[in-house]
């Protein structure tokens, strides 16, 4: 380490350490030697040895801290004790530093390397010092958070490995849930079509029915595409939010050493929190572009949401669910000590958002209270909202044509989809969350989302506060 402060050095830094290893002190041009807040001597390293007439620079230590002895530890040649008042006893010797630091202030060392060096030291400009301090202070904030984005940045497109894989797994995420879904699932089929899927399932049933023949039989088609839209809108909101959250789970403790260095120089904690949430929006903007954009291979959206394009309304709703996600996967990195907890908390935050979102369970009791803290419920509802799922909900349609001639004459004429001799249900899925479609609704659903962000990031900022050494 300290042939690589010298290659600095000589390549026209100042380097400037404190250390009590002094195996290789001989690579600095001069060393101080403090002793009680005294400087005991400042110069070049092997004038040291002279001045303290110490064979060794551990030597040194000894000559300073130790108490003056004339025989194991001698004072300076060149110091004279004050004399003895008339009639009194010789006064003892004081601290060692003291003789040290008053011995270099007379000595040629002091008067080469200090005193000559300040006569030539230029008078500071006052006021203009005032002036740039109180520049410097006032625009320390952005000018720490543009180099602390800068470096984040540079830090994330040098690591081409996690940069790839960064901005892949929304996109095979997006291509893993297509093997899963239909066309229609976020818009619905449109009445004909309808129709035509239940006469279908009625027909294979009757094809099937007729090696076993059994005059008690009913056969149904049912069409309800709700169930898979709920489906697909809570594998969206899952994956946007746990994106933003295994992106910044490890982004301050894995640097917590760098952090607590430079905060006790002059970090300050908001621009630092900012510009990590910043880098990571930039990726998630991207990545929930690529989502979309994938998912759109195969899905269709619907043309209109309530307040912007379908697909636009839905883009917004993502990006909200990653920056919550964001935020909270800072607070779990703030609050952890080790990297290898931060996994164990990704895996509780996850089961969280699965199973109070309400699109897998129902929310008794407590279990209601809690999903209001839970971004992916926030986030489904928004979802719903821009593709109506009441609307697709009141498709859901059951048509039943008995087996029995007889009864399918009493049923008589039916109401599209269901054709005559068949009996029409109409069976919609019961929401354990709300989808009241208007903009309202959407609205707050949104600010909702963008609240939890600021929670999450304001106590980030409060616990990684508590964490300054005073």
């Amino acid at each position: 380490m300290m042939a690589t402060l010298r290659r600095l050095a000589d390549a026209g830094r100042t380097v400037v350490l404190v250390t009590h290893a002094t195996a290789n002190i001989e690579q600095c041009d001069h060393v101080a030697f403090m002793a009680d807040g005294r400087l005991a001597f400042y110069g070049p390293p092997r004038e040291a040895l002279t001045f303290f007439g110490a064979q060794d620079f551990a030597d040194i230590y000894t000559r300073l801290t130790h108490p003056l002895d004339p025989v194991k530890n001698p004072p300076p040649a060149q110091w004279r004790p004050p004399a003895a008042p008339p009639g009194g006893a010789a006064p003892g010797y004081p601290p060692a530093a003291e003789v040290w630091a008053a011995c270099y202030h007379d000595s040629p060392q002091y008067k080469q390397f200090v005193a000559q060096r300040l006569q030539q030291t230029p008078a500071p400009a006052l006021p203009a010092v005032v002036q740039s301090k109180a520049a410097k202070q006032k625009d320390s904030a952005l000018r720490q958070f543009g180099v602390l984005t800068q470096r984040t940045v540079d830090l994330v497109r040098r690591d081409v490995v996690s940069l790839v894989t960064l901005l892949a797994v929304m996109p095979i995420i997006g291509l893993l849930l297509l093997v899963m879904a239909n066309r229609a699932d976020l818009t619905g089929l449109a009445p004909h079509a309808i129709a035509a899927e239940i006469q279908q399932e009625i027909d294979d049933a009757w094809l099937t029915e007729n090696n076993y023949a059994n005059d008690n039989d009913q056969f149904k088609g049912v069409y309800q595409v709700a169930g898979a839209t709920q489906t697909v809108l809570f594998m969206l909101a899952l994956a946007a939010g746990l994106l933003g959250v295994f992106a910044a789970s490890y982004e301050i403790v894995r640097e917590e050493a760098i952090y607590q260095r430079e905060r006790m120089v002059n970090l300050k904690l908001g621009p630092y929190l900012l510009s990590k949430i910043v880098v990571l929006a930039g990726f998630a903007l991207v990545q929930c572009l690529l989502l979309l954009w994938v998912v759109g291979r195969k899905i269709d959206f619907p043309a209109d949401g309530v307040l912007l394009p379908g697909w636009l309304e839905l883009y917004v709703t993502l990006f909200l669910a990653s920056l919550t996600g964001i935020t909270l996967g800072l607070l779990i990195s703030a609050l952890v000590r080790s990297q290898n907890t931060v996994i164990y908390l990704i895996l509780l935050v996850m089961f969280v958002q699965i199973l109070f979102a309400g699109a897998i369970f129902g929310l008794p009791g407590p279990a209601a209270a809690i999903s209001y803290l839970t971004p992916t419920r926030w986030t489904l509802e928004a979802l719903g909202d821009t593709v109506d799922i009441v609307r697709l909900n009141d498709l859901s349609v059951t048509c039943v044509e008995p087996e029995n001639e007889q009864q399918r004459q009493m049923m008589g004429e039916a109401d599209d989809p269901c054709e005559e001799g068949q009996q029409q249900l109409a069976t919609p899925l019961e929401f354990n969350v709300d989808y009241a479609r208007s903009a309202g609704h959407l609205l707050t659903r949104w600010l909702a989302l963008a609240l939890l962000a600021g929670a999450f990031g304001g106590l980030a900022a409060v616990v990684q506060k508590r964490k300054d050494v005073m």
